[in-house]
């Protein structure tokens, strides 16, 4: 039997997974126009929870950050491209917060959709420093820098 915490970062990670998939077949106009999710976030108040996150990232205001990009991937109301967004910045935000084994789940949920593979290799590399992999953080940086040759490498690399 699995631990509830296990349990529940697993559902979380499925259905952070599935957000992904619903807003790229709306994307892609698999499902039409609307009715792509539905939450008790409203789509404005989800877009406000996004833009709320994005102010606190750029402000370097960690924690912020994290709870409202969380809450706006949770909403089930944003599209593909704010998903993704939304995704990329929580990312980096946990490697802020060290919060490891939650950037590396966005960053999972980014590279199983194919989402900016060369920012997400990036991204890949610096948690791989950060969990002492020098070798897995050169690998990750040197397929980010096959895809974008302008691709800096992290520090301490």
């Amino acid at each position: 039997m699995q631990s509830p915490t296990l349990q529940s970062s697993q559902d979380d990670k499925g259905f952070m997974r599935n957000a992904l998939v619903v807003a790229a077949a709306c994307l892609a106009g698999v499902m039409g126009s609307s009715g792509c999710g539905s939450s008790a976030l409203s789509m404005g108040n989800a877009t406000d929870s996004m833009n709320s996150g994005l102010a606190a990232f750029e402000a370097q205001d960690w924690e912020t950050a994290e709870v409202d990009l969380t809450s706006a991937i949770e909403s089930r109301t944003l599209n593909a491209k704010e998903i993704e967004e939304a995704f990329m910045a929580r990312a980096q935000v946990r490697l802020q917060n060290e919060n490891l084994s939650g950037a590396e789940e966005d960053l999972n949920v980014l590279e199983e959709t194919g989402a900016k593979p060369d920012e997400v290799l990036l991204l890949k590399a610096n948690l791989k420093l950060k969990q002492g992999d020098k070798a897995g953080a050169k690998r990750s940086y040197l397929m980010a820098k096959k895809i974008n040759k302008k691709v800096k490498a992290p520090v301490g690399l």
